[in-house]
Formats: structure tokens, sequence, C-alpha cells
């Protein structure tokens, strides 16, 4: 059953959302303000969220148009709208969220929409064994972790691992799995902060005929279902306090009840933990249990943001490029020299989920040649002296000019009535030199 997060002020239209999303056998949070709906975007991951197109703040636009934009690398955004078919291929061409008109045709539109979000987000909670896990890089602290992942593959121990959203806490877990004798078992991805409190003891812990209203049958839960693979329980900061101690009891005792149950049940996976935070002002702010932290902490790898490694920033962009072509059986493009140094100079805010989102990005026209016209405005907005020696050849001066116009392109949110303004010279012929 698919689960949507949904910003829509409007009664009206939040009653033809909700009829929309049970007619596809869905279930649904609503917020009403804006700022909530963002807040939660930018503090989770792995969500499938939809917001009225319609009902954004008019104040700041450009701006909220970028986070939507970034919050795309974390999450499955969906738009609606009444607005005509140009307006709305226009938001999509700026921020890459697929938008649906309210007519006849919006629940079917909606259906199919959430059905693939589903598929996506079920495929990543479940490791293919066909294909080989990778953690790419070649930084000393990179190495450093793949060395004590092959001295930890196969010790029964909790594992914790920490790192900024995006980073790769969920591949080096599966690295994990993947390299120790629970190989050829499941691998279960439990995201804490995509489950809705009062349903996450349910789906962690199972629950048995009539233990609560809708309760049909027996349900196992994650715990069962994993047997003797592994479970990643992923941002682990936001597990509400009641359930952290139900969480301590199976790291201590292998054992829990389901939810109206009477006898216990063995645990028999292994407990990966992963988290963006940091725990210990979780607990001076006591909203993490010390005792759980400790227990979890027994071994802590941390993952160095892709801003302190950028010599391995090439290798990922290669590495992802490569990935596309053998999925897709495309030809790998050609890259422009001057395209890696851009990438390292960036500061990756959504790190290598950002990199790999960006690379689907500009192989989705499978094109021959990757120029730095094809980057987009974004990676610009850290321009320096370096953008002119960003080859091994001086660059000319139109070359110059159009590095400079789309810095301050990337400067104002792609807004580009203010960059003209900015730099002093009418719309066309800023066009002319951002192209």
């Amino acid at each position: 059953m698919v689960s949507l997060v949904v910003f829509e002020p409007s009664p009206v239209r939040r009653e033809k959302i909700s009829g929309a999303v049970r007619k596809a056998g869905g279930r649904l949070q609503i917020i009403n303000d804006f700022a909530g709906f963002q807040q939660m975007l930018e503090n989770s991951e792995g969500k499938i969220a939809l917001f009225d197109l319609d009902m954004l703040p008019e104040d700041s636009e450009d701006t909220i148009k970028s986070r939507l934009r970034f919050c795309r690398s974390f999450h499955t955004l969906l738009a609606v709208t009444e607005q005509d078919e140009s307006a709305r291929l226009e938001f999509t061409l700026w921020t890459g969220i697929p938008v649906i008109s309210f007519n006849e045709n919006f629940p079917t539109r909606l259906a199919a929409l959430l059905g693939q979000a589903e598929e996506h987000w079920q495929a990543l909670n479940i490791t293919d064994q066909s294909d080989e896990i990778q953690f790419i890089g070649q930084h000393p602290e990179v190495q450093e972790i793949l060395k004590k992942v092959d001295l930890i593959a196969d010790k029964n121990v909790p594992v914790l691992i920490t790192g900024d959203t995006g980073s790769g806490k969920t591949i080096l877990a599966k690295l994990i799995h993947d390299r120790s004798f629970r190989r050829n078992e499941p691998f279960l991805h439990i995201n804490c902060a995509a489950i809705p409190d009062q349903l996450l003891e349910a789906e962690l812990f199972g629950y048995k005929k009539g233990a609560f209203t809708g309760a049909i049958k027996d349900t196992p839960g994650k715990f069962r279902a994993a047997g003797k693979g592994t479970i990643l329980l992923d941002e682990i900061g936001e597990m509400p306090i009641h359930m952290q101690a139900k969480l301590l009891k199976v790291l201590d005792e292998g054992q829990y009840y389901p939810i109206g149950g009477t006898q216990l049940e063995n645990v028999s996976a292994r407990i990966l933990a992963a988290t963006n935070k940091n725990l210990y002002d979780e607990i001076s702010r006591k909203r993490f249990r010390m005792d759980l932290f400790y227990r979890l902490n027994s071994l802590e790898i941390h993952i160095p943001s892709l801003k302190d490694r950028r010599d391995d920033i090439p290798l990922l962009f290669n590495f992802y490029i490569d990935l596309y072509v053998k999925k897709q059986n495309a030809i790998k493009p050609q890259i422009q020299h001057s395209v890696y140094e851009i990438l390292r100079n960036y500061n990756w805010p959504g790190n290598v989920r950002e990199l790999q989102n960006l690379v689907e990005t500009l192989m989705y026209f499978q094109p021959e040649y990757i120029t730095l016209e094809m980057l987009p405005q974004r990676l610009f907005s850290d321009f320096s002296a370096k953008m002119v020696k960003m080859s091994e050849e001086f660059q000319s001066l139109d070359e110059i000019k159009k590095s400079y116009a789309r810095y301050i392109l990337g400067q104002v949110h792609g807004n580009k009535s203010k960059a003209a303004k900015i730099l002093k010279v009418d719309i066309k012929t800023f066009n002319k030199l951002i192209q």
C-alpha cells in the first residue's frame, strides 16, 4: 500500500485527491501549510509527496522552485494544478517534477504515477542479488571504511552508520550484508522517518488478528520477514522514544511480542542502523535513549561528505555513467575535460545521491558528448578564478562571459530577468550569453 504525503490547503481539492488516492488503494497524510510540508521534505528522505502547484506561496516562487528541485533528489515528488499545459511543462522543465492536471483523467493519471513511485521505493528495499554492491572511492577515509567492512561483515553485532543525507549509508549497509554469510538472505530497508509513528510498531513487529481495528488477519512484521538476513533501520534518530525502548529489548534479548500477541518471537536477523543526525545532541535533548545509542554503537562507521573527498567525484561520475550505459544499453558519451573541474568545485549538498541524480538527468537524452552547456546552473554557484583555468588551454572571452552569466543565474535561482538586471543587459542579450 503506497503512503502519500500531501500539501493541499483547499478542502475541495483535498477531497478530490483523497478520493483518487483511496481509489488507488493508498493512504495519505495531509499537511495544510507549505512551511510544514517543506520542513518535512528537508528533514527526511524516501517519501512520496504531492503538492498543489497553485497553492505555493507567491512571495518567494523562485526560491521555492529551487528547494523543491533539490528535495527531488531524496523523494518522489508530484505536483497537481489547474494551470494550462505550457505552465505545467515550464515547471517540469525547471524542477524535474511531474505535474498532473485536475481534469477528468486525474484519478487515472495519479494512480499510474503512484504505482511507479511505489515500485521505485520497493526496489530500494531489497538487494538485487544479481548486482554486485560497490562503494566507490579512493579517498583514505573511504579505503579505511572498506577495510572495516571486511573485518565486521560476518560479526553478529549491530553497526551504526552515520553521515550526511545522500552520502551512501544505505549502499554501505547493503555492502556489509553482501559481504557477510547472510548475503543470500533478505536485506530489508526500513525508513523510520517515512512511516507514521502509529504504524512503525506494526511494520516492525507485525500484529495478530483482532489486535486493533482493521487487523483482519495475522500479519508478520519486518523482523520476521527478514529471516536470517539483515534489517537496516534508516533514520534511526527519527524513531519515536516509546519505540526505542522496544527496539532496545529486541537488541538485548533477541525477542519481541507482535501487537496483540502473547507468545514471544525470536529475531534471527542482523540489525544495522543509520542516521544523518548527531545522536549525542539528540540524547542531550532527551529525544534519543542513551542506552539504545550505546547498544547500537558497538561499531560505528562514519561516511565523509562528498565535498570532503573531491577527488572521488570524477570516479563516481564515471561509475554512474557506466552503470546507466549498462542498464539502458546506451552508448557511453565523451566528457569535456572542463566538466570534471566544475563537478570538483561544486559543494554537493545532496552528496552522492545528488551526483547520481545529475547523471540520470544528463543521460536521459543519451548524448554523444557531455559539455559545460549541459550542466545545470546550480553547479556554477561557486564561480571563481578557477573557472578561467578550468582546462589546460586558455578560455576565450565569450566562454568566460557565459560562465559568469550562468553563475549569476544560479545565484538568483534561475530568475533570468533578475540576472539580466544585475548584468545590466536586456533579456534577449542575456539569453544569448547563456546559450
